[in-house]
């Protein structure tokens, strides 16, 4: 699968300048005619297309993650994923009782957004922060959703260049699409994915295994195929006017609503990790909020229909009716990915991996 991106560098010749003719004058129509060239390349750069015309909303954006973010997110207290426990957090849907495995025997973490999309943006914190409890991240770089989407500007991270060190988990990370606008509308596909990859997306992510309402979504969340994800984990609003830095901060405290949205799904995404690893690292699989959280995942599906969902609240599971999915972003057939900002709902491919 692809893993790059023009972000408009660029690069240029410089050749010297020589005339056949010494006579008197030369060397005026010379720099005369460098001082045009440098008019002309002025007026182009003020005429060019401002960086959200590329996808890029902030200075931050594409650039590595602070070290201290970093270890924020990674280094979390127990006592704060505890604390959270599992209140508010987004229950996966049961997918098959055999295990995905990938590199090196080990279950696959499967995630599918898009750069565009304010709820992988929102989901991604938890993503991030739950597996950095089974390993080590490299590659994250800032980012933020579509400008002009709903929840616009969410501060987030790209996974695109992104690669988790586990001894427990294979983290498989598909950014779909850009943040760039196509010219024919929507957003410009970024990354392909592989076929088990794209199996996954075209098995798991519609019914039976997820309602109706939540099929073709992004964020896409396989772990294993055990446990499946088609929809935000939480509302992206509770990180709007924070910085990179404010939501590390508070994740790494546990305080404020949005650690509490980001650390409760971090405790299930964790536990869902666990039951397809062997209850692997036993300081985390053991832990109190992951152990409560677990007791809430579904089994496999069995029947006719999906099996699980639904937002944990007061320690109860309530699935949401059907019609409420439109907390996501959703995978069409035209090969773009496209917003319907009256809706919140974006439209765009995945599960076929078409191009923009």
């Amino acid at each position: 699968m692809a893993k790059s991106r023009a972000r408009g560098h660029k690069t240029s010749r410089r050749g010297g300048y020589h005339s056949r003719s010494s006579g008197p004058g030369t060397g005026v129509w010379i720099l005369a005619g460098v001082m045009g060239a440098i008019l002309v390349l002025v007026i182009l750069k003020l005429l060019s297309p401002s960086p959200s015309g590329t996808g890029i909303v902030s200075k931050l954006d594409g650039q590595p993650v602070a070290a201290s973010i970093a270890a924020d997110l990674g280094g979390v207290p127990l006592a704060a994923y505890d604390h959270a426990g599992v209140n508010g957090a987004s229950l996966p849907f049961g997918g098959d009782a055999a295990i995905w495995h990938g590199a090196g025997g080990k279950p696959v973490f499967f995630y599918a957004g898009g750069e565009f999309c304010p709820y992988c943006a929102a989901s991604r914190w938890s993503l991030v922060t739950a597996l950095a409890r089974f390993g080590h991240w490299s590659g994250l770089e800032y980012w933020n959703s579509s400008p002009t989407d709903v929840f616009p500007k969410t501060p987030t991270f790209t996974l695109l260049h992104a690669a988790l060190q586990s001894a427990y988990v294979d983290f498989q990370g598909v950014e779909l699409y850009s943040s760039t606008p196509s010219p024919t509308g929507g957003y410009q596909t970024l990354q392909t994915p592989n076929s088990a990859q794209r199996a996954a997306l075209s098995k798991y992510g519609v019914p039976p295994y997820v309602p109706s309402s939540f099929a073709n979504g992004i964020p896409f969340i396989d772990i294993g195929n055990r446990f499946i994800w088609s929809a935000t984990l939480y509302d992206p609003g509770v990180l709007t006017g924070m910085s990179w830095a404010q939501i590390g901060q508070a994740v790494h405290s546990g305080s404020g609503p949005a650690a509490q949205a980001i650390l409760a799904n971090a405790n299930v995404l964790s536990a869902a990790i666990c039951a397809v690893d062997g209850q692997r690292p036993a300081s985390v699989c053991g832990s109190a909020a992951v152990r409560a959280a677990a007791a809430h995942l579904p089994g496999p599906r069995t029947g006719s229909g999906p099996v699980g969902g639904g937002v944990i609240q007061t320690g109860k599971a309530s699935v949401p009716a059907p019609s409420t999915g439109a907390a996501h972003s959703v995978v069409g057939s035209n090969g773009k990915g496209a917003t319907t900002p009256a809706t919140g709902t974006s439209k765009g491919p995945a599960a076929k991996g078409g191009k923009g």
